[in-house]
């Protein structure tokens, strides 16, 4: 029969194809292995020593040539005395040892208690951290990439997709994952924000969740 060496390509084609799928798959997992046991590793290695106790504050310094107040923010202890200067443009809390804070570019970077700069300002966003790893969003000036550093501010994971929101939610890995949102694709009516729900693991691998 004539469509019989047709069937013979086919079911070889699709026995490939399956192949293929299985190999990846058995990679992939590999790799989630790996990286699982580097975020172990990095959480072990976490500064667990109490956060110190100062708050990033507000000031409105002004601006003698156009009357301009400027936001900025210093750290102060608890009686209130101001323990680091007003000199960035963001601040967030200490944690595990450091803080994030942005300079007057908007580039976020990371201090220690005394102040000094530990981290360099290249970050376009960042989280706090969490078990060793903080993520981000944009760096050295390039806003696509996406992904997490380590307490030395070493890219340990590029994201392959989109992470959207990711950042802002980061309260550390699970189990090698984190659950995050999305902007999707949106006609021209309707919502014209709606939003999906992904999982990131931590080879960088983003996956939209049914």
């Amino acid at each position: 029969m004539k469509w019989k060496p047709l069937v013979v390509v086919l079911a070889m084609a699709l026995a490939v194809t399956l192949a293929g799928l299985q190999i990846k798959r058995l990679v992939h997992q590999r790799a989630l292995s790996a990286c699982i046991a580097q975020l172990e590793r990095l959480a072990n290695e976490a500064d667990r020593n109490p956060n110190p106790v100062i708050e990033p504050f507000q000031a409105f310094p002004v601006n003698a040539k156009n009357g301009y107040r400027p936001t900025v923010f210093g750290y102060k202890d608890q009686e209130g005395k101001t323990i680091l200067p007003e000199t960035f443009i963001q601040a967030k809390s200490f944690r595990e040892g450091k803080a994030a804070v942005a300079n007057r570019n908007w580039a976020w970077g990371f201090i220690d208690p005394e102040g000094q700069l530990v981290i360099p300002y290249r970050f376009g966003s960042v989280s706090n951290f969490y078990d060793g790893v903080a993520a981000f969003s944009g760096i050295d000036g390039k806003k696509p990439k996406q992904g997490f550093i380590d307490k030395n501010g070493t890219v340990i994971i590029l994201l392959k997709s989109d992470g959207g929101s990711f950042v802002s939610n980061f309260l550390g890995f699970k189990h090698g994952y984190i659950q995050s949102t999305r902007f999707a694709w949106a006609p021209f009516h309707g919502n014209p924000h709606p939003t999906v729900s992904i999982s990131i693991d931590c080879t960088g691998r983003v996956t939209e969740r049914k």
